[in-house]
């Protein structure tokens, strides 16, 4: 059996203001999956945002974001990278519950328009306990 391997520098390195952007959107619409964001989904969001180290403009951002998310079509459309996906979907992960059958079906749906096959969802849920993965 092939173990896929996911280049860890590429998927926790820092990324431009357009990607963090999408991965904010990708959260925001991640924890409204169900219509709306509860107490434990915005906990989740904000403490995903203190570890990435948002800054003031992508907090603020982030706030509109709230007030208006975006279709996971459009967030899709806005990742123009492998690395970029992978870190999307990475950080979605940090902020729904796998549980809740709307959000399942926002991590499926995600992956496959961000062209993620099974193999990589599944090395990135591996990666996403590791210290080396999350040092973003």
């Amino acid at each position: 059996m092939r173990t896929l391997k996911i280049d860890l520098d590429t998927a926790s390195s820092c990324v431009d203001s357009a990607g963090r952007r999408a991965i904010v959107r990708a959260m925001v619409s991640a924890v409204n999956a169900d219509g709306h964001m509860d107490t434990t989904e915005s906990q989740s969001l904000f403490a995903e945002a203190d570890r990435l180290q948002l800054s003031v403009d992508d907090r603020l951002f982030m706030l509109d974001e709230i007030r208006a998310p975006k279709s996971i079509e459009a967030i899709a459309a806005e990742v123009d990278s492998a690395a970029l996906a992978r870190r999307v979907y990475k950080s979605v992960l940090a902020v729904v519950d796998e549980c809740r059958p709307e959000s399942s079906r926002y991590l499926k749906r995600l992956a496959v328009l961000l062209g993620l096959s099974d193999a990589e969802t599944s090395a990135i849920r591996e990666l996403s306990d590791s210290s080396v993965f999350r040092a973003a």
